[in-house]
């Protein structure tokens, strides 16, 4: 892969779990009991298995490659402007309308991680210590510096004060490297950096929030897969590596102001306090809210975040753990018997999860 400049202008967190799944033939694969005629659209408030990388086999190379790109740890899940969804895991996966996927990347990603659609179909990635724009085999340089790892400095001091803005080739993001996770309205890039999160816009970073000094030299940081929503507002969660509350979840409006998202003491079938969950995956809405894939000891969850209320949108017991999810039709999705997979993307059809999982989930909305 050739990495050019930029013109100017325009493991997961928490409890992993090792769930197995044989990849598959996927441009046969039927999500739920049969071919792919036979498949159930979920009705609202429904689930059902999208694409199912347990089923068939026929040993086609490139189709158990897009399979692994969402059986094992994702780095990156967007949906894209022709609203097919792109999995960043060991490969980069397009999953289309038709319910099969295909590789899009299947190079130079080992070290990639984080997703943010831009136009034309190309994405925005961190590789390292940089943020590239991939299209095809192509990668341009957006921001930091080409070839840079957490092994080769210099770095961004976590913890001291981040500038207020700097051109963006040639910045030294932070050790841990930059993670692009969402695409603002007005165009712009968002980066998790650490401690930092930045606005790329006009060849430019732009600091948008950066944690609290004592937060950062404690330990803390920032969950590095935030979310904007429809208004343009983002979401982003912080906390020890593996524990970013619920209870924490600020949110950044387009003015810069932040606040705390209000939750309630308690919200009908999630156990306990629900601030005390921990945050594995943050998605904006179609509106001014934010779906957060959440868990505790019990139960792994979907809430939606909405103007002040908190809704169950998924729910599943930790203990279903298996690998394969053989739905005969769709299921209420508050009732799941397959385990939750680990990250998810906004659509107007609905939710979409994907990791850690051999299949791929999708929620139409209550």
């Amino acid at each position: 892969m050739s990495v050019t400049a930029a013109p100017t202008g325009p493991a997961r967190p928490g409890r992993l779990r090792a769930l197995a799944a044989t990849a598959c033939v996927l441009a046969t694969v039927a999500a739920c009991g049969g071919g792919a005629h036979g498949w159930r659209a979920p009705g609202k408030g429904q689930a059902a298995v999208w694409v199912d990388a347990s089923r068939g086999g026929g040993g086609n190379s490139a189709e158990q490659a897009a399979a692994a790109g969402f059986d094992g740890p994702v780095q990156g899940f967007a949906a894209g402007s022709d609203e097919d969804l792109y999995v960043l895991g060991s490969e980069l996966v397009r999953v289309g309308a038709d319910r099969k996927a295909a590789v899009v990347l299947s190079h130079d990603v080992a070290t990639a991680n984080g997703l943010a659609p831009l136009p034309h179909g190309a994405f925005a990635t961190g590789m390292g210590g940089a943020v590239e724009r991939v299209l095809g085999g192509a990668a341009t340089l957006l921001a930091g510096v080409a070839g840079t790892s957490s092994a080769s400095g210099p770095h961004r001091a976590v913890g001291q004060p981040a500038p207020r803005s700097a051109p963006a080739v040639g910045f030294h993001f932070a050790a841990a490297g930059p993670v692009p996770f969402a695409t603002r309205p007005d165009g712009s890039v968002l980066i998790a950096d650490t401690d930092v999160v930045w606005s790329l816009n006009d060849s430019r970073l732009t600091r948008l929030y950066q944690l609290p000094t004592g937060k950062a030299k404690s330990g803390q940081d920032l969950l590095s897969y935030g979310a904007v929503d429809h208004a343009g507002t983002t979401y982003v969660a912080a906390g020890s590596t593996y524990l970013k509350r619920a209870g924490a979840i600020t949110a950044i409006g387009t003015d810069g102001r932040t606040r705390t998202l209000p939750l309630p003491a308690s919200i009908p079938s999630v156990t306990g306090d629900p601030g005390d969950l921990n945050v594995l995956w943050l998605t904006g809405d179609a509106s001014d809210g934010v779906y957060v894939r959440a868990e505790d000891q019990h139960h792994d969850y979907v809430l939606h975040l909405h103007d002040g209320t908190a809704q169950l949108v998924a729910r599943a017991a930790t203990d279903a753990t298996s690998g394969t999810c053989h739905l005969p039709h769709p299921v209420r999705a508050t009732a799941l018997p397959c385990a939750l997979p680990t990250t998810m993307a906004a659509s107007p059809s609905g939710l979409t999860l994907a990791g850690h999982a051999g299949y791929v989930l999708r929620v139409a909305l209550p």
